[in-house]
This record gives C-alpha cells, sequence and structure tokens, in this order.
C-alpha cells in the first residue's frame, strides 16, 4: 500500500477532514482488505440461502 501519510495530512485540513480521521483510524484494516486474498463469498451464499427460506 503506498503511502498515505501525506493525503492523510493534506485531507485533514480540507473539507473532508471526518473521512481522513477514520482513513487514518482504520489503516491497518485498509491495508489488509486491499493486500489479503481472502473471500466472503461463502458467508455471501449462506445469507442468500436463508433469505430465500424465509421467503
Amino acid at each position: 500500500m503506498p503511502d498515505t501519510r501525506d493525503w492523510i495530512a493534506a485531507a485533514a485540513t480540507s473539507c473532508i477532514t471526518s473521512y481522513a480521521r477514520s482513513v487514518a483510524k482504520d489503516k491497518i484494516a485498509i491495508k489488509a482488505d486491499i493486500t489479503l486474498t481472502g473471500s466472503n463469498g461463502q458467508a455471501e451464499k449462506q445469507i442468500i440461502r436463508r433469505n430465500r427460506i424465509r421467503r
């Protein structure tokens, strides 16, 4: 993941301050989401199946 410190610092002084604060707070989770090759396909499959049964 590219270094985002400069972007966060610039964004913190603009109109998207709260978004920049959230990105800085969740930086580890964002990096993991971008770099890891996980999938939530199985969970989505179970949710769709449950919703079909309810109907």
